[in-house]
């Protein structure tokens, strides 16, 4: 009775490697008493769906995951049950252990973590550039290399501290992924807008919509164009690299749209 059970259930076979996959995908699998090929039970597919998406799912961690893209793309992230998202806190970057056990678990790191405001811009650079050595350091300790994927930013173009710290973490990376062969994708991203954005701080179209919206006069300095970016449109560009739908060079800039900075105020002045 119990042999006769273990036959007809498909969940009491030694299921592995590409069996798993070929129950789930077209539900069916090699029996081993050679009987051919054989209907699975759309209920037990359910249950080895369940087995194999936790045997096979990607392990991602975000350092930055609490600021306004971070938050973004963790919470997109969480909805999709193909990945284990791994919590990073920013105490991290002060404690080697659990920077250590961070980088050790994962198997995508999103490398968001930045500081783009302070009064000194010496600060912002020796941040940055510490930011990367940390995690540099705490990889090559666990001896793990995990794919990293870096948030560059058009202002490393510029002749400013902030850009040049981006440019040059982008470097320490990319020397890192060469010396012990790991996988390194740097994306040069434009300024960000959408949900959640911080007047003053991470947004120039939020600076500007929360200013109008108290009739307040937005400042405008210097006038030229910007890189716009909405936030969602670069939440999924990660995703399908994460995914692998989307194969890009190691150093890639990001397709956007360019405008104006007087001709924001216009656009949100009209409502």
């Amino acid at each position: 009775m119990d042999k006769q059970f273990k036959a007809e259930n498909p969940l009491a076979l030694p299921l592995k490697g590409k069996d798993f996959l070929d129950l789930v995908f077209s539900r069916r699998i090699f029996l081993p008493s050679g009987q051919g090929k054989r209907k699975i039970p759309i209920v037990c597919l359910s249950i080895i769906q369940v087995k194999t998406r936790l045997a096979y799912m990607q392990k991602i961690g975000i350092t930055g995951q609490n600021g306004f893209v971070g938050n973004h793309l963790y919470r997109t992230l969480a909805l999709d049950q193909g990945f284990e998202l791994i919590p990073f806190d920013r105490s991290a970057f002060e404690n080697v252990t659990l920077l250590e056990e961070f980088v050790s678990k994962c198997d995508i790191i999103v490398h968001l973590a930045a500081m783009n405001r302070h009064e000194d811009q010496n600060i912002i650079y020796k941040t940055n550039i510490e930011l990367v050595s940390k995690l540099i350091s705490a990889c090559e300790k666990r001896s793990v290399t995990p794919h990293i994927l870096f948030s560059s930013s058009t202002q490393e173009e510029k002749d400013n501290l902030y850009g040049k710290s981006k440019k040059e973490g982008k470097e320490k990376l990319m020397a890192w992924a060469d010396s012990n062969g790991g996988r390194f994708t740097s994306l040069t991203i434009p300024n960000v807008f959408g949900p959640f954005g911080k007047p003053n701080y991470n947004s120039v179209v939020a600076t500007f919509c929360h200013k109008i919206a108290r009739n307040e006069e937005p400042t405008i300095i210097n006038d030229g164009e910007v890189g716009l970016i909405y936030v969602n449109e670069l939440v999924q560009l990660f995703i399908d690299i994460i995914k692998e739908r989307l194969r890009l060079n190691r150093l890639e800039k990001i397709v956007i749209n360019w405008i104006f900075l007087r001709t924001i105020i216009k656009k949100y002045r009209r409502f």
